[in-house]
């Protein structure tokens, strides 16, 4: 495991990365369309909406912690820092389980050999400042011989370090 420093340069890039100071509040997080009163994504979207993303407080985004596929893209674009920042916060009960969660939400889906064209959408539409921040969080695992450095790793290379991603 990367030490502490690490994890507080890569945070620190996050909130950089997903500027405070412009950043709007979260509305339309979960695709639109008439939710069941018992759905997750309707909780998943009275529990983020019109906040901003540093304003959800940790326990919510623990709860919500494999809830990150249901967000449209728009909500990807302004919930994902709140999923990253609050899995580097390693003194918290559940921060490799939230890790494993944001890594594999990171890893674009490929379908008869083709990546998902919606997943990448949601990668697409981040800044190159995001992505940048996004790959350092990657590169923070990617070096561990387990299923989170595996599937880092794999992220990594199929969509977060192309030539396409890092330029700019």
């Amino acid at each position: 495991m990367k030490d502490l420093q690490q994890f507080c340069n890569v945070k620190a890039q996050i909130d950089l990365a997903f500027d405070r100071g412009k950043a709007r509040p979260i509305t339309e997080v979960v695709m639109p369309y008439h939710l069941p009163e018992d759905d997750e994504r309707l909780q998943l979207f009275r529990d983020f909406d019109q906040r901003r993303w540093w304003e959800v407080p940790i326990e919510v985004v623990y709860l919500h912690k494999d809830a990150i596929p249901l967000l449209s893209n728009k909500g990807f674009k302004l919930c994902i820092p709140a999923f990253l920042s609050a899995s580097l916060d390693l003194k918290r009960d559940g921060a490799e389980t939230l890790q494993g969660f944001c890594v594999m939400s990171l890893v674009p889906i490929v379908r008869n050999g083709v990546p998902l064209k919606s997943k990448i959408e949601k990668f697409d539409q981040l800044s190159s400042a995001q992505k940048r921040a996004i790959t350092g969080y990657l590169m923070l695992f990617s070096g561990l011989h387990d299923l989170l450095g595996e599937e880092s790793r794999k992220a990594l290379a199929m969509y977060w370090e192309t030539d396409q991603n890092t330029t700019s």
